[in-house]
């Protein structure tokens, strides 16, 4: 029994005080979360001071091998194609030359904290390069410039050195990647920064000849196929990638999370955005929960999805379709099949890969900490829905060679 003069609380009120507490809890996550989100690294292509046009490629193809060298060490990147949509975004070039002060207004704008750039150059048989990374905190400062000489047969022994290099510069661990032909590592890094869906689709799949467990590769390649219509095909990679562990695993995921949805199988849908944004978070896997939402005629918790992915910066153009077409729901909707998606990656990622603010609940679903309200947590198993037609769904993000 209580005292005299006090009186047990209404139920109702010791839950809403349970509920502030746990609000509570939820922004110091959110707070201690947005530093590792803001250590980002962003590459942008090296500038090409000498050589012939046939080896203008090795600036881009030489950054997007450092970003994926990089993630598969724990540390967090920008990955290629969210600089790609960045640059579609702004009405830029594929391959624009920046002064070193908008390069770092882009950084800035896509939220990265660190910048690496430079510039090299081919003669004869060899290719030097001069790479520099710098701190986006406070006030622009250099923090290491690297300078390298190889063979134009040996770039991939120059992309292990840059990135370990990179990452004690960063100070982080590095771990030798995957052993991978000198010859597939070529034919890939070609295939992801070619614009021909054509080219890719020849590159990615050289690359498997030669090595056929090169599972990046492998996973472009489905996305390939998928654009193309080519999607039994596609979905059998993408099947067989499902429980490997490589760079790109999120993005393998959310591809075959969308054909399941377009399939009709809702649950299991979820079940691979869920591992997709455990595996490292991303605007294409927020899209997608957003979609399955909008299939759930839940444009409240869709609409959620779309801010948490926003906050990354890119694929605004995806966002704002998908939005109107959640605003028009209840008027008149109409089922659209999204496109292959091809990421965004940060990251890209392995189970290394470094995760974005950690994500916390709101209704039974995932969203970031990113996100200005509170998500649902990832480790909630998918919950049968009950089934209803499904609503209109976004256009996906920008297709790899784009």
């Amino acid at each position: 029994m209580l005292p005299a003069g006090l009186h047990k609380p209404p139920v109702a009120a010791v839950k809403s005080r349970v509920k502030r507490t746990c609000w509570l809890v939820l922004i110091a996550v959110m707070v201690l979360s947005v530093p590792a989100w803001g250590q980002r690294v962003l590459f942008v292509p090296l500038a090409q001071s000498q050589g012939a046009n046939s080896t203008a490629w090795i600036g881009t193809g030489m950054v997007v091998a450092l970003s994926e060298a990089l993630t598969q060490n724990g540390v967090p990147t920008v990955p290629f194609e969210d600089l790609r949509s960045y640059y579609e975004q702004a009405g830029l070039v594929d391959q624009p030359v920046f002064s070193l002060a908008a390069q770092l207004g882009m950084a800035r704008q896509i939220g990265a904290g660190y910048l690496v750039g430079g510039s090299y150059q081919v003669a004869g048989d060899s290719v030097a390069v001069d790479v520099q990374l710098y701190s986006l905190a406070g006030d622009l400062k250099q923090v290491a410039s690297f300078k390298e000489t190889q063979s134009l047969q040996e770039l991939l022994a120059l992309t292990e050195k840059l990135s370990r290099d990179l990452s004690g510069a960063l100070g982080r661990s590095w771990t030798p990647p995957p052993p991978v032909s000198p010859q597939a590592f070529e034919s890939y890094i070609r295939g992801r920064i070619a614009e021909d869906a054509t080219l890719q689709e020849v590159f990615f799949r050289k690359a498997l000849e030669v090595q056929p467990d090169y599972y990046d590769a492998m996973c472009y390649l489905a996305i390939v196929l998928r654009e193309s219509g080519r999607i039994s095909e596609a979905t059998t990679y993408f099947v067989q990638l499902e429980p490997k562990a490589y760079s790109k695993a999120y993005l393998g995921l959310v591809n075959l999370a969308q054909i399941r949805m377009d399939q009709g199988k809702l649950p299991q849908a979820r079940a691979l955005i869920l591992k997709s944004l455990k595996a490292s978070e991303s605007a294409e896997g927020h899209i997608a929960m957003a979609q399955w939402y909008q299939r759930q005629n839940k444009n409240k918790e869709a609409l959620t999805e779309l801010k948490v992915a926003e906050r990354f910066g890119t694929h605004q153009d995806e966002i704002d379709v998908l939005r109107r077409q959640i605003g028009d729901g209840d008027k008149a909707p109409q089922t659209q099949t999204p496109p292959a998606v091809a990421p965004t990656a940060a990251p890209p990622a392995t189970t290394s890969q470094p995760q974005a603010p950690a994500r916390v609940p709101v209704d039974p679903a995932p969203a970031s900490v990113l996100a200005p309200t509170p998500p649902p947590s990832q480790s909630e198993a998918p919950q049968p829905e009950a089934p209803s037609p499904p609503p209109p769904s976004a256009t996906g993000p920008a297709p790899a060679g784009k």
